[in-house]
């Protein structure tokens, strides 16, 4: 699904386009080259096939995927990873703590043992470990076609997720994962890695970037005015009541 000049919604379970455990997957083209953000849960083999016959839907060989950023190490982001890269050949791209994250499998420190106590996660879900071939620091960036992408360590959520501000055709585009919803909203959960002190401390590094669009894990997304959308979650850590900016 066409969102915006070369970006593209090749998954979703909110928007009925891939498998029902699937964040947003977003397909990003320019001058030829083809990356991706996120891979989905991966529950199954046949799971990723529906991502990757929705990039052929869109007219692209999913071979010449080249790239995978993944925002951080949580099931629904990252689960796919493996299947992913044997499907494409691509390169996976994650921080530090993410790539230790997707080769442990440790299923407390992806805070899969509560999403499976939770009932997000049946009992047979597995995340398959495999190998980041690329690590990605903090501020750094990387190129996609002719356009440039920056990694922003924001841990909180998890302790390693990561932004990723695309600029193309003039425009800067905020790829958040799960740190920042549309309307200033923020995930809440009850699992290792999640730290509301750590989230206040790191929201501010997206303070003043300007951001033309804003594309969350989950979700709408918004194709202007996407720092109204950070900087209200960001006034909201500046004060001693956010409940209204939860999303349960």
């Amino acid at each position: 699904m066409k969102i915006t000049d070369g970006i593209y919604l090749v998954g979703s379970a909110q928007f009925g386009i891939s498998a029902s455990l699937d964040c947003h997957v977003y397909l990003i083209e320019d001058a030829g080259e083809l990356a991706v953000i996120d891979t989905g849960a991966g529950k199954f083999n046949k799971d990723v096939d529906t991502i990757l016959n929705n990039v052929k839907q869109e007219g692209f060989l999913p071979s010449d995927i080249s790239k995978l950023f993944l925002t951080h190490a949580h099931s629904d982001h990252a689960g796919g990873g493996k299947t992913f890269r044997e499907k494409t050949g691509c390169k996976i791209i994650a921080n530090n703590i993410t790539k230790t994250m997707v080769e442990e499998a440790d299923e407390h420190k992806l805070g899969l043992d509560f999403a499976k106590r939770s009932g997000f996660y049946g009992d047979d879900y597995k995340f398959r470990k495999f190998n980041i071939n690329e690590v990605i620091d903090d501020e750094e960036i990387k190129k996609i076609g002719s356009c440039s992408i920056k990694a922003i360590l924001t841990p909180g959520h998890s302790t390693d997720s990561t932004c990723y501000l695309l600029e193309k055709n003039g425009k800067k585009i905020l790829f958040t994962g799960d740190v920042v919803n549309i309307g200033g909203k923020f995930i809440l959960l009850n699992c290792y890695g999640f730290s509301l002190k750590t989230y206040r401390e790191n929201i501010k590094k997206l303070s003043g970037l300007d951001v033309d669009m804003i594309f969350p894990g989950h979700g709408v997304y918004a194709l202007k005015d996407g720092q109204a959308h950070i900087d209200m979650l960001i006034d909201a850590f500046n004060k001693l009541l956010i409940n209204s900016q939860i999303i349960l």
